[in-house]
């Protein structure tokens, strides 16, 4: 919902709240709702034209939680990005809308240009250390999807950097 800039609407003894999806996701197994308030829908912007989107995720099994994930929305046209969103989740108490997709937007997408936003990802993400995986492990799983990401969204052929089980 975050990389779709949805609208959460909940309902309550009050009447009904929009909650935009990035101020919903407060922590984990903790979101905007009050304990009287329902969730009864989602509102999301229709798709732009030229719209193209990513999902991945690293897990150790089919099924498990993510050690990291990203989920991606931007508009590609002749080779440029614009109106990227990254949301990454499984690094942090919530997911995050990255910044990094910044520094792809209206510009080529050269290795250095991508080496860049990794750059700009490693110092805005801060993930844990858990018996799962280290912060660092999942610092380098989120540059991982990053690449992977950009790959796609640009309709590249995927690189091959890794096992996933998911």
């Amino acid at each position: 919902m975050l990389a779709l800039d949805a609208t959460i609407i909940v309902r309550g003894g009050t009447g009904e709240r929009r909650i935009a999806a990035a101020d919903f996701f407060q922590g984990i197994f903790q979101t905007a709702l009050s304990v009287e308030e329902l969730l009864v829908a989602v509102e999301l912007p229709l798709a732009q034209k030229n719209a193209v989107y990513f999902f991945d995720e690293f897990s150790r099994r089919h099924g498990d939680y993510a050690l990291a994930g990203l989920a991606a929305q931007a508009v590609a046209q002749d080779g440029i990005l614009s109106d990227v969103r990254l949301a990454f989740f499984a690094l942090g108490d919530c997911p995050v809308l990255a910044r990094a997709g910044g520094v792809l937007i209206n510009v080529p997408v050269t290795p250095e240009r991508l080496s860049e936003a990794s750059m700009v990802l490693a110092d805005e993400l801060h993930p844990h250390d858990d018996q799962q995986a280290t912060a660092s492990m999942r610092r380098h799983l989120a540059k991982v999807l990053l690449e992977r990401c950009v790959c796609a969204l640009l309709g590249h052929q995927r690189p091959r950097t890794g096992g996933r089980a998911a």
